[in-house]
């Protein structure tokens, strides 16, 4: 590492004095060497790159990651009736443990 940070200091110092350099002009990078690292859209695209992964990867995996449902049931049950219509309250407990929305159409007990 240190070797290419010398490489291109020397670069710079060769480009200042064969183009007469006062140090009130701006070197464009391209100008200094031809190889990619030294590149500024290089590194452009690999930020771009690895910041738009970084932003993706949660919603990637919550895609894979499925529909998880679990269903509890309570041990109490009430039995009531409303002029003569009677009734059976079931308590559930359903919790969605995975990453994506789901939707319960219909439940039957037997």
């Amino acid at each position: 590492m240190k070797r290419k940070i010398i490489h291109l200091c020397v670069l710079l110092l060769l480009s200042c004095a064969s183009t007469g350099y006062s140090g009130t002009e701006i070197v464009k990078p391209e100008a200094l060497s031809a190889s990619f690292y030294s590149d500024w859209t290089f590194w452009q695209w690999i930020v771009s790159l690895s910041a738009l992964i970084i932003s993706i990867t949660p919603y990637i995996v919550k895609f894979f990651k499925g529909a998880r449902i679990s269903i509890d049931v309570m041990q109490r049950v009430v039995i009531q009736h409303t002029l003569g219509n009677p009734n059976i309250s079931l308590f559930l407990v359903i919790q969605n443990h995975g990453g994506r929305s789901i939707k319960i159409k219909s439940m039957g007990v037997s």
